[in-house]
């Protein structure tokens, strides 16, 4: 019984793939499409280093800065600031290998669930990470439809993503604390540890929102490494507008189906948003490339050495988590430290809780 449960959630998962990698296999088409690659290959070899050089650091303060952001929701939780950078790395880079963008979450949780952080706890922060994340897109996304008369057909889509972000939060913020009152949810250490970690962050206004710029401000930093990208290959689009279009990029491939690591949609995203400036189609082809790899490469290099780093038990709980994304009422919880949401028993000096 258990190996044909198996059995059926890998037939769905294939079944995703598959229709996910043929959308993604189209998308590529459409953006090769009237494409020079001579005249591409001549683009890249052309960007001037030093500017392709500072987008790499800009990109890598941007995800140690997707981090911190992410501590300052772990408040009174035993786990360090580069554990979460390193874990929060991992996951972009399992997710964006995997022929489904599924693995983000049981990557996060299983690695943090081994140094005895709960899942509720976990997932609570996650939630409010994304949440915060669209609202920060599409905050810079309304100010881009102001200033930016070439997106303003994209309005819509900047419409619809405010409104998730404000329906997000408001089911985040104001749902959140109850789900331990509902009967059958409440008995669930999940659910008890999700509405505490909601209610902490409802008690610390002032660190919450210090985490919502900090999230702002992380998306500029990729928008900039995006613009000195730009600036690279001398785009005639204007610093606000490669920072906006460079997030937009991102935004819109995250929502879309495709190939693993976003091959094919990442392009036909990027040249279809540079064509509204009129960018030459070779030119734009080569900004999509170096984008795409500036944005995956540095967390899939993180996964590579921090996966064997946290050994096989993290692997293992990634999996269980796939087979399994329910995690059963046996992890409970003990009582929250003070000024704290509630977490497992803490680890034993030295093992674990504590990133070295």
């Amino acid at each position: 019984m258990r190996w044909r449960r198996l059995l059926r959630r890998l037939s769905l998962w294939a079944v995703g793939a598959v229709g996910a990698s043929v959308v993604g296999a189209l998308f590529l088409r459409w953006a090769l499409q009237k494409i020079d690659l001579a005249a591409v290959n001549h683009a890249i070899a052309s960007a001037s280093i030093p500017h392709l050089l500072a987008a790499l650091g800009l990109m890598v303060a941007a995800f140690l800065f997707r981090g911190l952001r992410w501590r300052l929701l772990f408040r009174g939780t035993r786990v360090s600031t580069w554990r979460l950078i390193a874990v929060e790395n991992t996951a972009v880079g399992v997710n964006s290998i995997a022929p489904l963008p599924l693995l983000d979450e049981p990557t996060r949780v299983g690695l943090l669930t081994l140094v005895g952080i709960p899942p509720g706890t976990v997932l609570a922060t996650m939630a409010t990470m994304r949440t915060f994340e669209l609202a920060a897109q599409a905050l810079i996304g309304a100010l881009g439809l102001k200033f930016l008369p070439p997106l303003r057909p994209l309005a819509p889509y900047f419409v619809a993503a405010a409104t998730v972000a404000a329906l997000g939060l408001a089911a985040l913020f104001i749902g959140g604390p109850l789900i331990k009152r509902i009967p059958v949810l409440g008995r669930l250490a999940l659910a008890r540890d999700f509405s505490a970690g909601v209610q902490w962050m409802l008690r610390a206004p002032l660190t919450t929102l210090l985490s919502f710029a900090s999230t702002v401000g992380y998306a500029l930093v990729i928008g900039l490494s995006g613009w000195m990208l730009g600036v690279s290959l001398d785009l005639q689009v204007g610093l606000w507008g490669l920072v906006v279009l460079s997030l937009a990029v991102i935004f819109f491939t995250d929502w879309l189906p495709g190939l693993p690591g976003a091959i094919g949609t990442f392009e036909f995203v990027a040249l279809y948003l540079l064509g509204l400036w009129q960018v030459e189609a070779s030119t734009a082809f080569g900004f999509a490339i170096l984008l795409h790899a500036l944005f995956f490469l540095p967390p899939l290099i993180v996964a590579v050495c921090y996966l064997p780093y946290a050994g096989f038990r993290s692997v293992e709980a990634v999996w269980r988590l796939v087979q399994q994304p329910w995690p059963r009422a046996g992890l409970a919880s003990v009582e929250p430290e003070p000024g704290g949401p509630e977490q497992a028993s803490p680890a034993a000096p030295g093992k674990g809780a504590e990133c070295p």
